[in-house]
């Protein structure tokens, strides 16, 4: 899944996110200061990405309710 740079999440480039292959991260790979984050919105996304992967019903609510 792929998150676009924007005024709010603070990236400076399009980042992906590979919901197909779960791992566990290395404290290591983790930099200081965080480059950005995402919205409720692109979280929820991330989420469904992973669900999907790992065979789980996709769930009902829209992200913007998840954020609630």
């Amino acid at each position: 899944m792929r998150v676009a740079p924007d005024a709010l999440n603070g990236l400076a480039q399009d980042t992906v996110f590979i919901g197909f292959q779960v791992q566990a991260a290395d404290l290591g790979w983790i930099k200081e200061p965080p480059l950005g984050h995402l919205s409720a919105v692109d979280l929820a996304a991330v989420e469904d990405c992973v669900l999907d992967a790992l065979g789980f019903d996709m769930p009902d609510a829209k992200p913007e309710d998840k954020a609630n």
